[in-house]
């Protein structure tokens, strides 16, 4: 959507491409706190080489040194959200597409997306606990021993969705971030509402300090649904009515609490 403007330039794709691109050419405390294995100093320097008119993408968890670099550095912060359920079918179908991703080989082998669910719901905690993570590690450890080709074996723990959102629950309702549900966004060809889209969209631009002309909004609106992102599976609002079984409901409710009410997805848990 901010791409749309006309106004900003988005600087590499992610946090990944730009560790990829400097991590030997930035000096940093090793011993310093860190946030997706990075420290501090690692993430201002990627966020203050955004100048004027361009934008950053990253999914970091809220702290508050973090909130102070983007406040210090001047940052309009868009959060966007999504219905964890929905974001709990997307992983699952996600993380059997990529093979850089460090769960691709073990999603890969399992084959019933039931069971591929309850690991995006649920998480992944104890390998001792998991009998086909615990004997997939086994394997690929005895591959590697005896020379043959073996996926990695090491980091395979996958946090549950209510950890996933808790991490970020700082920015939500934060006076300095604007908060975005992705359902209001996304309109009517990804099974939203063109008026909340429309609303929303004017809201994102008075919040960038765009005037929201009708034919930017009218423009915004028609291309925001963007089929080549790499982790879009079908951009719909409530996917998961399509996946989720009496296991996966249960599961999901006993986990998460009351998360979709605080997140305004629903009203009660009688869903």
């Amino acid at each position: 959507c901010v791409s749309l403007t006309g106004e900003y330039t988005q600087l590499e794709k992610n946090l990944e491409n730009f560790v990829k691109k400097n991590q030997d050419k930035i000096n940093y405390d090793k011993n310093s706190y860190t946030i997706r294995s990075l420290p501090l100093s690692f993430l201002e320097k990627f966020f203050s080489t955004c100048k004027p008119g361009e934008f950053r993408f990253a999914h970091l968890r809220y702290h508050k040194s973090l909130e102070k670099i983007l406040l210090n550095l001047n940052y309009k912060h868009i959060l966007i959200i999504r219905d964890p359920r929905d974001i709990a079918v997307s992983l699952a179908n996600h993380y059997r597409k990529f093979e850089s991703y460090r769960l691709y080989s073990f999603f890969k082998k399992i084959k019933d997306i039931d069971e591929k669910l309850k690991y995006t719901i649920g998480g992944i905690r104890n390998v001792e606990e998991n009998k086909k993570l615990y004997f997939f590690i086994k394997i690929q450890k005895l591959k590697k021993a005896l020379g043959l080709n073996y996926a990695q074996y090491k980091n395979l723990n996958l946090s549950s969705i209510p950890s996933n959102f808790k991490r970020f629950n700082r920015w939500l309702n934060n006076d300095n971030v604007l908060t975005v549900k992705f359902e209001d966004l996304i309109g009517e060809v990804g099974g939203g509402d063109l008026k909340a889209q429309i609303k929303t969209i004017k809201q994102i631009l008075n919040y960038l300090e765009i005037e929201p002309k009708n034919d930017l909004v009218e423009y915004i609106s028609q291309n925001v649904f963007w089929k080549k992102s790499m982790t879009f599976h079908k951009g719909q609002i409530g996917t998961y009515r399509d996946f989720f079984k009496p296991e996966h409901k249960k599961l999901f409710k006993e986990i998460s609490g009351d998360l979709l009410i605080r997140l305004g997805y629903e009203k009660d848990n009688n869903w």
